[in-house]
Formats: structure tokens, sequence, C-alpha cells
């Protein structure tokens, strides 16, 4: 059984889903009060790059579940 499904619901017919979504260093105001501000923050996502990843997600034929999307700038340590 399909969690959050009716018994006897065929997963396939369901919408493309995204349950979490964890993304990483984002260009936000969050950095301008810290000691160095962003640019010592390290490399970081753009609101839009985050945007971009959602819509991808939730464009997925139906059938498709995404379960986790983890975005972060290439460096970022995990």
């Amino acid at each position: 059984m399909v969690p959050h499904c009716a018994p006897g619901t065929d997963a396939s017919a369901l919408p493309p889903q995204a349950r979490l979504i964890a993304p990483g260093r984002m260009r936000t105001p969050f950095w301008d009060d810290r000691p160095g501000g962003a640019d010592a923050a390290g490399a970081m996502i753009s609101a839009e790059h985050l945007v971009d990843t959602v819509v991808w997600a939730i464009s997925q034929p139906r059938g498709v579940d995404v379960n986790t999307l983890v975005v972060r700038p290439i460096g970022q340590p995990n």
C-alpha cells in the first residue's frame, strides 16, 4: 500500500512528490551580519538555483516520487 493513499490506489496514478528539500548555503540576507559577510562563507546557490530544482522535481511524470532533494553549491561540505 502507498502511504497516504486509499487501499487499492495505483501509485503510478499519483502526481510526483517532494517530501524534503534541504538547501545548502544560499545567498540571502542571513549572511549580511556574519563576520566577513557572504564572501567569507564560501560558495552559495541562488534562490533561482533552488527554484529550478524544485520545478524539476514537481515536473516529473506521474508515478515518480522524489523523496529528498539536497541542493548545495559545489564544494560545500556535508
